[in-house]
């Protein structure tokens, strides 16, 4: 073989390494700029149906909370109902003070008792819990028993949440 003919076969598998490597390179940066990117989309869009359950929650924790107040369960029991059609909304449930669900949209959740974790955050005085996993959007918000829920429930103290 001809010396110019080891030169350029010497050549070109130097090219050819020094270009693998280059690409090799190249799609690391590539990789990672796709993999931060990916994790800023996930990150944003967490927060973001974060936001949307809490307004969510707001709004219909207000729709029913004045008839809850003033101790009209009938009118309280039909606006519960209702939101059963709320799109994105599973069901929206009421513990009483023995921690079991007494009123709530789907009536598959009727006594069943809150979960031993959340009651333990609700005793210690935590207002609002926000949980969320791959499936679904928990929010628990304790309320305080005030002076008009004594009026029907005889039973209960001031202290209850």
């Amino acid at each position: 073989m001809k010396l110019h003919t080891k030169l350029i076969l010497t050549l070109l598998v130097f090219l050819s390494v020094v270009i693998i490597a280059a690409q090799f390179v190249q799609f690391l940066q590539i990789s990672g700029q796709i993999s931060n990117f990916s994790e800023s989309n996930i990150t944003l869009l967490t927060e973001r149906e974060e936001g949307f359950a809490r307004n969510l929650y707001r709004s219909v924790a207000n729709s029913v909370g004045d008839s809850l107040n003033r101790g009209e369960m009938e009118k309280f029991s039909m606006l519960l109902s209702r939101t059963s059609e709320v799109e994105g909304l599973e069901e929206f449930s009421l513990f009483d003070t023995g921690e079991v669900v007494s009123h709530s949209s789907n009536s598959s959740f009727l006594k069943k008792s809150l979960p031993g974790e959340i009651s333990q955050r609700v005793n210690s005085g935590e207002e609002m819990i926000y949980q969320m996993d791959d499936k679904a959007i928990e929010i628990y918000h304790a309320q305080k028993v005030v002076p008009d829920c004594l009026r029907c429930h005889l039973d209960w103290k001031l202290s209850d949440p």
